[in-house]
């Protein structure tokens, strides 16, 4: 025999095939959908039966399954289904194959489902099959988190977004359906989906974050934000490690930098207020602000991430990026340097002078400069447990401003800065007060939106 034509598989028919001719007699010989075939298939109630039974066997163990029939014609047909529905198809059994599934596939869903993500499953497998294979990577437990995607066309809008905030996996879908559950998924958050197929293309593209891989189709890649080299879901789940971290160094700089400002504008206003000459001069604050908060906010910037980074809930993308426990925590460290360093500056200039009360201040600043970076390492952990993760970048910051603020005590630097020598005891016991001052607010402040994140059962 002559091939003839060959059908792709057809969505809505659930089948594809080969036509093939021998002078005037065509065979079609068809695989797909094993209920559309056996829907069709000329069989006995008993016969069927047994046939529905196979299935479910194989469908049980996790099985992909196709079945396989034909029917000879008497003239030939231009699409599948224009294919008579009174034409009856013999039967001629399943193909079954099992996806092998990697050894860190279901440890990589756990990790997904421990940072606060929802892996669901969407498939064109049989339901039993979807079942199996989900259940063996932990994203079900149940039958009730599995939904034949063919009862979409019976859900409105508003049903279906209703219905798959609870549902896991997707079994039978088409790609047009795909979208379709895109879009009510998206109205409970944020959705990345992975896709490898021309069909997926308008999913990827309508997902907050598409990802394909290197052996995905090209137009599938070009409509990705993410192609994952290594196919392999524990990269997505790294890439998401690293956004995490980014985030939360962000908001170290961005509350290291604005204790810093805060504090001098802070200072100097008080300072005023209270009819004392200003505690700073412009060129110190210049130098604290191009130096050593450089030096110390930068690298904040390269903190390695968090010990519980992966078990904490996702940051909805409409939060700010100071949620309101730091901002809380930003105005009382501004408070409290303010009113440390306005409080050393007026002990010292009623007993050593406008100009020793000025360098009081200075190093005041500086220190609870640096007692502030510390306490901005962490957002909940205690500033003393988080020393225990050590940031090689940090501590070079950290002796780089040392020994910046030891220039301005040793050499000609100090009369450019408008500083003058200052005793190594006040020095001592103020710079003890300038640490404890912003440590004692920090820690009290994380004990308690350590205390508020518990009660809510979440990780810091």
């Amino acid at each position: 025999m002559q091939p003839a034509k060959i059908f792709e598989f057809h969505y809505e028919v659930g089948i594809g095939g080969n036509l093939w001719h021998q002078g005037n007699s065509y065979l079609l010989a068809v695989k797909g959908a094993p209920e559309k075939i056996l829907h069709r298939a000329d069989m006995t109630e008993s016969e069927k039966e047994q046939a529905i039974h196979q299935l479910h066997q194989l469908t049980k163990q996790g099985s992909h399954v196709i079945a396989l029939a034909h029917v000879e014609l008497s003239q030939p047909i231009t699409q599948l289904s224009k294919l008579p529905k009174r034409t009856k198809l013999t039967f001629d059994g399943y193909i079954a194959f099992r996806d092998h599934l990697r050894a860190d596939a279901k440890q990589a869903i756990q990790q997904a489902q421990r940072a606060g993500i929802t892996v669901r499953m969407v498939t064109g497998d049989h339901v039993e099959t979807a079942f199996s294979i989900a259940k063996r990577l932990g994203i079900v437990s149940t039958t009730d988190e599995v939904l034949d995607s063919r009862k979409l066309a019976l859900l409105s809008d508003a049903e279906l977004q209703r219905i798959a905030r609870n549902t896991k996996v997707f079994a039978r879908t088409s790609p047009d359906q795909k979208q379709r559950l895109l879009m009510a998924l998206k109205r409970h958050g944020v959705v990345a989906m992975t896709g490898d197929t021309i069909e997926d293309v308008p999913a990827l593209t309508h997902a907050h974050v598409g990802i394909s891989s290197q052996q995905s189709a090209a137009v599938a890649r070009d409509a990705s934000d993410i192609i994952l080299l290594n196919n392999n879901f524990s990269t997505t789940l790294e890439t998401i490690k690293q956004s995490r971290t980014v985030l939360g160094n962000m908001r170290r700089m961005l509350q290291f930098i604005l204790i810093v400002n805060l504090s001098e504008l802070a200072i100097v206003l008080l300072s005023l207020l209270l009819g004392l000459p200003a505690a700073l001069l412009p060129v110190q604050i210049l130098w604290i602000n191009l130096i050593t908060s450089i030096s110390l906010a930068i690298p904040l910037g390269l903190e390695p991430h968090s010990r519980n980074i992966m078990k904490r809930n996702p940051v909805k993308p409409t939060k700010s990026i100071l949620p309101r426990y730091l901002i809380a925590r930003i105005a009382l460290m501004v408070v409290a340097a303010a009113v440390v360093s306005v409080g050393m500056f007026a002990y010292f200039i009623s007993t050593q002078g406008l100009d020793y009360a000025r360098s009081i201040a200075f190093y005041t600043l500086i220190m609870l400069q640096i007692a502030s970076a510390f306490v901005a390492r962490s957002d909940h952990t205690s500033t003393l447990v988080r020393l225990r993760t050590f940031s090689g970048v940090f501590y070079a910051g950290l002796f780089a401003t040392i020994t910046l603020q030891l220039l301005t005590v040793a050499t000609p630097l100090a009369s450019l800065l408008g500083l003058t020598a200052v005793s190594t005891y006040d020095l001592l016991w103020t710079g003890v007060v300038a640490v404890a001052a912003p440590v004692a607010v920090g820690e009290l402040s994380k004990l308690y939106s350590r205390h508020s994140v518990r009660r809510k059962g979440e990780s810091y």
